[in-house]
């Protein structure tokens, strides 16, 4: 995994919404476990959409959201951040505890089923 996308989940693993506190940071399988209010999640990042993330934001848009002092890195955690507060707000939490970021938030569902999903969608 590229130092970059390290540390975005680094950063995002820091910017946890309340009530939600880090239980594990795996950089190997680009996942963070937390627990909110007694609930364990797993937030899961696919590597393609983390890089699509970085490809996406330019100088243009860094300057327009937090200013060009934020790093790159830092303006897609704050996103990445933003995606998963709203995700956890809006959406009903699957029972299995797996999110999967999925280009613009937290889809419930596991890595594993939206692999499949994507890969059946490209035939």
């Amino acid at each position: 995994m590229e130092p970059e996308v390290e540390d975005v989940l680094r950063r995002v693993s820091q910017k946890l919404p309340a009530g939600c506190t880090l239980v594990e940071l795996d950089l190997q399988e680009a996942m963070i476990a937390m627990d909110c209010g007694g609930r364990r999640e797993y937030l899961h990042f696919l590597h393609q959409d983390l890089g699509s993330q970085f490809a996406q934001i330019d100088d243009v848009d860094r300057k327009g959201l937090w200013g060009l002092e934020v790093s790159q890195e830092e303006t897609v955690a704050r996103l990445i951040s933003i995606h998963l507060e709203e995700s956890l707000a809006m959406r009903e939490p699957p029972e299995s505890g797996h999110w999967t970021y999925l280009r613009s938030g937290f889809e419930p569902i596991p890595p594993w089923q939206a692999h499949k999903d994507r890969t059946h969608r490209r035939r």
